[in-house]
């Protein structure tokens, strides 16, 4: 993929510089711009050129240095016009008045413009300014005062600015041209803001893993299944990184800051929207989250391994930024990659997938900078809220070979029901069309008609919400049981709670028991969750803590966050169970690397009193810390309390 050629300031600084003030200003200037390069630091570029454009403004002098820290702040926040107008006024003032670096530092200087130009996509004036640059490299050679700068001969410095002259002029092209050359897997493309994109050709592969082979498969990961790709998919070769969020969404939302470092700190919602703004740029609906099956899929690249490299977790820092070799974020694409050429498929950070759940998750896949090797497994998979914001967790895009509308109505059209239930879930939530729950509505009736037991679910969805038509319980309870007496799970599950409710029937307690129980039996982690809810709270049976751990511990096997926090409760307490802190942290950091705020928040409390760990109140810090950041009262209390003193009361474990 060409690269866009920047050279920093700093380089310039190193070089040319021989005075600690190279800006030339009195001492309160000074002390100014001192102050916006520490807050450029810190990644606040805006506030820091407001402040070098006020010094620069004040001083009425042209100041070439000044001009260029300026233009330098300005392509950091990817504001490639101006940041080419202050590399300019550099250019000319160290052109007309002679400053530092001569001829080396005009052919940096154009260089950098032709940096600016090309991000933009003006490709005549990026080629006009790397002519320039070149001339300049050419005529180094004459002119005597470079070599002392940077302890380099002439010949090494004509060498130098020659291939980086040379590097951005064969690199210009307009931005959206799409790039298609063969790789390993067909082909790739370049789109319009500098994303590459590798094929994976369509095939099928056995998803989940095999306990035989993976003593650390989970529950939820068995057995494996044969899934089928239909279709080819073009999917991005890097995670989504900071520039290229920069370029659609124009903020910087991201912990661990760095242009070329992964977006993190982005709900489900926010890369949805991404997502929906590139496809509006691009003029096109082409770009989605990919789903569980192609996720997987495409990172096992046609392996049967537990990773795609072996079966050895020895081998995994080679792969990924995890655990063992990082603390944070790290530019994308410094591991090795996997077969197909996708990088970051383990490590760095955890990817958000298409696969929408019934209780507000979404699937994330991945391991994240902050993962052990168990969890980096190719099979291994967990749900997040869509609305969570995490610091381990971004993602990646595929790009469809044809437009998923004209695919999927060509389908519906057909009969095919998968088809006709997608469709109608697309105009439900407004995937690549405008939201309409009106012809949602007459797709999923479409469906129930025929018979088909997902249809008819989402039928009675539309009436239990009132979606496309006027809220009717009594309709609602109508279609799930249709569904549910012929043994569809979700309806089952839904009949439960239509019966706990008193909603369009009589609230029966027995019923939503006999319902969830239906449900449970064939794995509904939400019926398991909600029969351990009332055997828990004895609503409308015996009390009885035992049962509610055995409903908790199956839904939390499957991975259901809140099932997680729910049975460490019961271990931190010893209710129908032996108590164990070890057990309660055990199941609190499974739900809270799901982004459970509750169980955040109870693993700050375990280490806050040192239950089951060694009292660690920096380890405690961190964990209010990530539950107050998604609005945790109690957290925010906690840290409130900690600001005074460290001696506080101990807290309370809240549940779901």
């Amino acid at each position: 993929m060409k690269k866009l050629i920047l050279i920093s300031y700093l380089m310039l600084i190193v070089s040319c510089a021989s005075t600690p003030n190279p800006y030339g200003l009195n001492y309160d200037n000074k002390s100014r711009i001192d102050k916006a390069l520490e807050i450029a630091t810190n990644g606040n570029y805006d506030e820091s050129i407001t402040i070098m454009a006020d010094v620069y403004e004040k001083t009425g002098k042209r100041n070439a240095f000044l001009e260029l820290t300026i233009a330098d702040n300005y392509s950091k926040t990817f504001k490639c016009e101006d940041a080419a107008y202050w590399y300019a006024k550099s250019y000319k003032t160290q052109e007309d008045v002679g400053v530092f670096g001569g001829t080396y530092g005009l052919t940096r200087t154009a260089l950098l413009i032709a940096g600016s130009y090309f991000q933009c996509g003006h490709a005549n004036e990026a080629v006009t300014a790397s002519e320039t640059a070149l001339k300049h490299a050419r005529d180094i050679g004459d002119d005597t005062k470079q070599a002392s700068h940077k302890k380099k001969s002439r010949r090494e410095i004509v060498s130098e600015a020659e291939k980086l002259a040379e590097r951005i002029n064969t690199s210009i092209k307009p931005l959206g041209v799409m790039e298609v050359k063969s790789s390993i897997t067909g082909r790739v493309f370049v789109n319009s803001i500098d994303m590459e994109f590798i094929e994976v050709p369509a095939g099928s592969f056995m998803m989940g893993s095999d306990k035989s082979k993976d003593p650390d498969a989970e529950s939820y990961e068995t057995p494996q299944k044969k899934r089928e790709i239909y279709a080819p998919f073009f999917i991005s070769k890097y995670e989504i990184n900071q520039k290229q969020w920069y370029m659609v969404m124009g903020t910087y939302p991201s912990k661990f800051k760095g242009s070329d470092k992964p977006v993190e700190s982005v709900s489900w919602h926010d890369a949805v929207e991404f997502i929906s703004k590139l496809n509006a740029k691009e003029s096109t609906d082409m770009y989605r989250l990919p789903t569980q099956e192609e996720w997987e899929y495409a990172a096992r690249a046609g392996s049967h391994s537990r990773y795609f490299f072996s079966d050895d977790p020895e081998r995994l820092p080679s792969f990924a930024w995890m655990y063992d070799n990082t603390a944070s974020t790290r530019p994308t694409g410094t591991r090795h990659p996997n077969p197909w050429g996708l990088h970051d498929i383990y490590g760095n950070v955890s990817e958000w997938c298409a696969d929408e759940l019934s209780d507000g998750r979404s699937s994330v896949r991945g391991c994240s900078w902050d993962n052990s090797a168990v969890n980096c497994r190719s099979a291994q998979k967990y749900a997040n809220f869509k609305t969570s914001k995490n610091n381990n967790v971004g993602f990646r895009i595929i790009r469809t070979t044809e437009s998923p509308m004209s695919s999927l109505e060509k389908r519906a059209e057909s009969g095919d029901m998968t088809a006709i239930n997608k469709l109608g879930d697309n105009y439900l939530y407004g995937t690549g069309v405008s939201k309409d729950h009106k012809k949602a509505l007459d797709l999923y009736r479409r469906a129930a008609i025929s018979g088909d037991l997902a249809g008819t679910v989402n039928l009675g969805y539309m009436y239990d919400h009132g979606k496309g038509t006027v809220e009717d319980d009594a309709e609602a309870v109508r279609w799930y049981r249709k569904a549910a007496e012929k043994g569809h799970a979700v309806a089952q599950a839904n009949m439960g709670t239509m019966y706990e409710n008193g909603a369009g029937i009589g609230k029966d307690y027995a019923e939503a028991v006999k319902w969830y129980k239906k449900a449970a039996d064939q794995g509904n982690s939400r019926a398991l969750s909600k029969l351990a809810l009332i055997y828990e709270n004895g609503t409308g049976v015996r009390q009885s803590y035992r049962t509610a751990s055995v409903y908790y511990r199956k839904a939390a096997e499957q991975g259901y966050g809140k099932a997680q926090n729910s049975l460490g409760i019961l271990y931190y307490m010893g209710n129908g169970i032996s108590q164990s802190y070890t057990e309660a942290r055990k199941w609190f950091l499974k739900a809270a690397n799901q982004g459970n705020s509750n169980a955040e928040f109870n693993m700050a409390l375990l280490y806050d009193q040192g239950l089951g760990v060694e009292k660690d109140m920096n380890t405690a810090v961190k964990w209010y810390m990530k539950a107050a950041k998604q609005g945790h009262v109690n957290a925010l209390d906690e840290l409130k309390k900690l600001g005074v003193s460290l001696n506080k009361s101990k807290g309370f474990l809240v549940p779901n």
